[in-house]
């Protein structure tokens, strides 16, 4: 008989209450929390809590999006799940509400990526799960290849 490995202050229900901060592959409905600025003047994140029932509940994370030209696609996206509009200015600038977007729902989807980066970098060569696209609640998944 083999001695027992102890895993050192760690009791039970820790244990049982452990699990990955990813959620599994496909769409999850959630719930918008304040968006704000990731870096200012360039990108917005959304925080989002995951709300189905299941071993994902609760799991919280974000979605970025840039404010540039050519990255204004994953903000439409966004505050087209929402169902959030924007507004135009007197002089032409778009703006949103942010308090708009606070508990609405939508479906986070979340596709498995593959560290690519050399160790150099940081790179572990794993893969892992991360939210890459948001749909509003009810759009059709089956299309997605997730």
């Amino acid at each position: 008989m083999s001695p027992e490995l102890i895993i050192p202050d760690v009791n039970e229900e820790e244990y049982e209450k452990a699990g990955s901060k990813f959620a599994a592959e496909g769409a999850h409905l959630s719930e918008c929390g304040m968006p704000d600025w990731d870096t200012p003047g360039v990108s917005i994140k959304f925080p989002f809590t995951i709300v189905e029932k299941g071993d994902d509940k609760g799991k919280e994370s974000k979605m970025s999006a840039g404010v540039g030209k050519s990255a204004l696609w994953k903000l439409k996206e966004m505050l087209t799940a929402l169902g959030v509009s924007i507004k135009v200015g007197e002089k032409g600038q778009v703006s949103f509400d942010p308090l708009e977007c606070v508990g609405k729902k939508f479906l986070s989807v979340w596709t498995t990526e593959i560290d690519s980066r050399p160790a150099s970098e940081g790179g572990k060569g794993g893969s892992y799960t991360k939210p890459t696209a948001a749909l509003p609640v009810g759009a059709k998944t089956e299309t997605l290849g997730i």
